[in-house]
């Protein structure tokens, strides 16, 4: 563990693992202790790495941004799961 100091936070002086706190919380614009604490709870409770989850997030939150990803894009799936057996004849 390490402890983390940041001024960007009213004088957060706590024990966090760094790379969770930093990439679920600043990295995404999230400031919160509160808020980062429960998105590294969610994440490990759900078996997700922390990281890679930030990384997701951050650039799902970008796309956003620059308009490249709707909030309607992110209820699409990328597969049709209705038709997989369907699909496979079609690839061969």
């Amino acid at each position: 563990m390490m402890i983390i100091l940041c001024p960007l936070v009213n004088n957060l002086k706590k024990e966090y693992p760094y790379e969770p706190f930093n990439i679920l919380g600043p990295f995404l614009g999230i400031l919160n202790e509160e808020y980062i604490r429960d998105l590294i709870d969610l994440s490990n409770g759900y078996g997700l790495d922390t990281l890679y989850l930030g990384y997701i997030l951050g650039t799902i939150l970008e796309g956003i941004y620059i308009g490249k990803v709707s909030i309607k894009d992110l209820n699409k799936s990328l597969f049709d799961f209705n038709n997989l057996d369907k699909s496979s004849e079609v690839n061969l």
